[in-house]
Order: structure tokens, then C-alpha cells, then sequence
């Protein structure tokens, strides 16, 4: 770092002068000891006078300042060998020709702001940061920034736009590629800071393929599909008419599949695979690749509806999510966050064997988890005789409580409900009467069926059940 821009780190009140070269790089900040043992990349801080013939780069200032200009000359060098740091890495992602969404986190990461990737029309290429910033976006294009400066401008807050955010080009050879805009909430951050450090990495990103001419341009569906992830709410009416011009299928009800990225390695043969898999078209969004599947309302979506799907996420280690059903696209980013809630509910019930995991099945896991995170007893949910059988289990060692949930998680199907608790039917079956007639279970009672349900699903969920990933029934 250079002492020219160390020096515009301290606070301005701090009252110091310097001795010596600002183009000079340093690397450490120290207190001034001894003249004899002074080198050229270490800036010295004292109060003493120094001689003019001292080898070295001196900042004077009163004893009571110098602890204060320490501490803030070795945060701000120890920042810029982080900053150095990151852009290495950023630099290694983009010879390995990572995604463009992986590039704009990592620059959000190390600059600690929202940050768009763009191309040269300001067609938006990736996007990381807070959804808020994406109407900041569209203001720029309308006051007509883009294209008047090839160096980086600074676009200050305003009672339209209440971001500060630092734009810059991205060229190579002369010929612009993209931009790359980060943008901050009013009054945060170094915006002279971000403008240096965003000046070299505009540099790094002019060698990332994902701005070249040759790359395949985003779709417009994607942009679509892009826009209405980051916005919170939609009119359907509006939305019903963009899905008609840009000629999406149109069918009773939707979902949405979305598969969690793992690798940067395969993404486009994945993709591709995903696509002949599916006979959907597949984007990709926020490390997800996601497809919009249509049905007619009388149709049910399963694991079974897509044989082939199966053997490709064990293969490939993934898992899918899929939505509840939605019957227009205005519901979409609500939709895709059900499908990336699904597995991870999924898992934390029954394991990671089940790779399929629908949303519909797990509704109420959901709400039990939102309930348990704001505090409320798990037990308060269930139905007593459900407590009674728990408490029973503990004090005898029996597993009714397993039997039970076995039972209603097979939907009362007494060969399945064997074939997963590795018991005979007849075994079963006296369990059943137990259940009945000891502890007072009405298994013919809508309304108390739906009662043991969510008393089963609470004691699953915080993994009171042993081994609940073996008794899941069929999701259908």
C-alpha cells in the first residue's frame, strides 16, 4: 500500500507531517526506535526530531496521537493485504471460468456492498447483494449514465436513488465489455475506497469470459424470471400478460424444481442434462438451477414423475426441491424459496436418502420449525395421548411412539407399515390394539387422525422418533 493512500486513511483530525516519498509501498507501521536500524517499505511514527539524512519514511505527530495513528495505519494496511488477497482469488475464480454469479458474490464478499454485473447494453448479468438496490438499477439507465465516461463515476444518493454506488467499465483491448455497478445504503462505506479497489477488479474481470461477445447472451425469459425473484410482489394480472408475451407454456398450475448448485465444473453440461431430464427449460438463479413445471389441476408431480431424475442427483450428489403448486407466475419468488426450504426440512427429518423432496409434504414441518423458533414448545402441539405414549416409551423401553408415527406416516397401510418397522403384520396389528385400546388412539376419526399427524410430525421433526428416515411412507 502506498504511503499516499495509508495517509488518507487516518481521521482528519488527527494533526500530523510527514517526511519522505507518497509513491513509496510499505507494508508495516511502527514506532520510530532507532534511526540505525530504519528500512524503506516500514513507516515510522515518533514525536522526536529525525534527521533529514534518516533512511527511512517518518510521520510526526504528539505522543498522545501516536498509539491512535498506529492502531488505524496497521487496520488499514492489514485491510489492504486482506483486499490484496481477495483479489487473487477473484482472479483464480475467473481463470477457472466460474459463473458469473459466483464472480458477483465474491466481489459483494470484498466489498461488502450490492453488486450488479452488467453488459454493454446494462442488460443485467448477475446480481448479489440486497434485493431493494435492483430498483436503483432502472433509474441509472434512465438518466442515460451509461456510455458518457470510460472511468469510473461516482453516482451520489438522491431522493430518487438513496444509494451511494461507484460505476466502472469493464474493457479489454480497448472494446467494453460490461460494468460492473456496487452500490451502498446512503452514507455507508468508503465510497473513495470502493472506487480504488473497484478499479481493479473492472481490470481482473476484463479476462472473465462471461463478458465476452462469444458468451450466450440471457434470455429474455431469464431476465424475466430474474426480475420477478427479486421483487416481493407482483401484480398477477401483470404477470399473466409478460408470461404471454414471452410465451411461456400456459397450464393449470405451476411448480417450481430448483437443484442446489455444487460445483463450478459441469454447470453447462448439468444444465443440459437437467433440460433433457425435465423437457423443461432449466435457468440458473443465486446458486440454483431451477425449471418452471406445468400440470393440469387434477395431476400430482412426484419423484415418479421423473424416473431418470433420480439416478441423476445420486450420482451427482444433489437434491431437488419442488414447490408447492402456484397458479400464476406472480407467486414465483415465493415458489422458489419453498423449493430450496424443501430439502433441507426433508434431511433434517428423515436423512439425506430421500433426494426428492416436495414442498406440499412438508408444510407442516415448516410451520412447527417457524414455531419452534420463536420459542413455542414443540409439545404444546400435540395431542396428549401422543405425550402419555412418549412418556410410556421412556419409562418401559417400548416403541409404540415409532409404531404410531410409522403408522400414520403410511397413511394407516398396515403391509407398508410392517415392511418398514421389519415386524409381521400380526405383530402389527396387536401393537395397533395397544395403541387403541391402552392408550385411547382413534385411528377412525378425521378430525383426530389429523390431531396424531401434527403430534407425529413434531416429535419427527425435533427427532424423537428413532430412525424416522425408514418409516417414511410413499409420498403418494
Amino acid at each position: 500500500m502506498t504511503i499516499e493512500k495509508l495517509l488518507l486513511t487516518l481521521d482528519s483530525g488527527i494533526n500530523y507531517y510527514f517526511y519522505g516519498s507518497t509513491d513509496i509501498e510499505v507494508y508495516a507501521a511502527e514506532k520510530l526506535e532507532d534511526t540505525e536500524t530504519m528500512t524503506p517499505d516500514i513507516l515510522y511514527v515518533t514525536d522526536a526530531y529525525a534527521s533529514k539524512d534518516s533512511p527511512g519514511n517518518v510521520l510526526y505527530a504528539s505522543s498522545s496521537d501516536i498509539p491512535i495513528i498506529l492502531k488505524q495505519l496497521r487496520c488499514s494496511i492489514s485491510r489492504d493485504y486482506q483486499i490484496t488477497s481477495e483479489l487473487n482469488h477473484l482472479n483464480q475464480k475467473v481463470l477457472n471460468n466460474v459463473s458469473l454469479q459466483h464472480i458477483s458474490d465474491t466481489c459483494r464478499a470484498l466489498l461488502n456492498t450490492t453488486i450488479f454485473l452488467l453488459d454493454e447494453q446494462f442488460s443485467l448479468l448477475a446480481f448479489s447483494g440486497k434485493n431493494e438496490a435492483k430498483r436503483f438499477l432502472g433509474s441509472i439507465s434512465a438518466n442515460n449514465i451509461i456510455g458518457k465516461d470510460t472511468s469510473i463515476t461516482y453516482l451520489p444518493a438522491n431522493h430518487i436513488c438513496p444509494y451511494d454506488a461507484v460505476l466502472a467499465p469493464i474493457n479489454n483491448n480497448g472494446k467494453l465489455l460490461g460494468y460492473i455497478l456496487s452500490s451502498a445504503w446512503e452514507g455507508a462505506g468508503n465510497i473513495k475506497g470502493i472506487s480504488d479497489v473497484l478499479h481493479e477488479i473492472s481490470k481482473i474481470l476484463s479476462n472473465c469470459k462471461g463478458f465476452s461477445s462469444s458468451r450466450t447472451p440471457i434470455s429474455k425469459r431469464q431476465q424475466y424470471l430474474t426480475e420477478l425473484l427479486q421483487l416481493h410482489s407482483i401484480d398477477a394480472v401483470t404477470a399473466k400478460q409478460k408470461q404471454k408475451e414471452l410465451n411461456f407454456p400456459e397450464h393449470d398450475k405451476y411448480f417450481v424444481l430448483s437443484f442446489k448448485i455444487n460445483t463450478d465444473k459441469k454447470l453447462i453440461f448439468m444444465r443440459d442434462t437437467l433440460q433433457t431430464i425435465l423437457k423443461e427449460e432449466v435457468y440458473e438463479y443465486n446458486h440454483y438451477f431451477f425449471a418452471i413445471v406445468g400440470c393440469q389441476i387434477h395431476k400430482r408431480i412426484s419423484e415418479q414423475t421423473y424416473p431418470k431424475l433420480l439416478l441423476f442427483l445420486k450420482e451427482n450428489d444433489m437434491y431437488a426441491g419442488m414447490s408447492n403448486g402456484f397458479l400464476d407466475y406472480s407467486l414465483l419468488r415465493t415458489a422458489f424459496e419453498q423449493s430450496i426450504t424443501a430439502p433441507s426440512l426433508r434431511q433434517y427429518i428423515s436423512g439425506k436418502e430421500i433426494r426428492f423432496c416436495r414442498y406440499e409434504d412438508l408444510i407442516l414441518s415448516h410451520l412447527l420449525e417457524m414455531a419452534f423458533q420463536k420459542g413455542i414448545p414443540y409439545r404444546s402441539f400435540c395431542h396428549p395421548n401422543v405425550v402419555n405414549i412418549e412418556r410410556y416409551d421412556q419409562e418401559h423401553g417400548t416403541e409404540y411412539l415409532k409404531t404410531l408415527s410409522a403408522y400414520v406416516y403410511n397413511n394407516l397401510r398396515l403391509s407398508e407399515t410392517a415392511s418398514k418397522l421389519y415386524i409381521h403384520r400380526n405383530t402389527l396389528y396387536h401393537r395397533i390394539n395397544i395403541l387403541r385400546e391402552q392408550f385411547g388412539i382413534d385411528f377412525d376419526n378425521p378430525r383426530e387422525f389429523m390431531k396424531l399427524q401434527i403430534s407425529c410430525t413434531a416429535y419427527g421433526f425435533i427427532g424423537e422418533v428413532k430412525n424416522a428416515n425408514q418409516i417414511f411412507g410413499p409420498m403418494d
